[in-house]
């Protein structure tokens, strides 16, 4: 699908669950294509001098994925967690496929060296002298 766009986001609301899929194509006739979205889940303990990060979005390269976020206000730095299985959290990500921390990161993220095809699930959290927020919402992305 060359100049194709996919965009796929899943947010679940109580025994509902909406699923919306948007395909958009790029008048400038390139051949890159993009997958990403959000799972709505989030960790549940976290510093309470701290909210999760927000606005968290994914975007697709070529064998890799740039995360982003809003910043925090408070926030020192910020960790964030993926692995190859949705649910990933801060205290469950090295037990799941392809599971891994960065720390100390900033936005954006770009995480490079992926498979393509493969879907990989992230979540960020913001960190200060008290301690790591709660994750954020789960975003997923499979680079091209």
């Amino acid at each position: 699908m060359n100049g194709t766009i996919l965009l796929w986001r899943k947010t679940l609301l109580p025994e509902v669950a909406f699923l919306l899929l948007i395909i958009g194509v790029a008048a400038c006739g390139s051949s890159s294509s993009a997958t990403y979205g959000s799972t709505g889940s989030s960790t549940s303990t976290g510093s309470a001098s701290l909210s999760a990060p927000a606005g968290v979005a994914a975007t697709t390269g070529s064998g890799q994925v740039t995360i982003s976020w809003n910043a925090v206000s408070g926030a020192t730095s910020y960790n964030l967690y993926m692995a190859e299985q949705s649910g990933v959290t801060k205290a469950n990500y090295s037990t799941k496929s392809g599971g891994m921390a960065h720390t100390g990161v900033t936005s954006p993220f770009t995480h490079t060296g992926l498979t393509m095809g493969t879907t990989y699930y992230f979540i960020v959290t913001a960190v200060d002298a008290s301690g790591e927020s709660v994750g954020s919402s789960e975003v997923y992305a499979a680079p091209t």
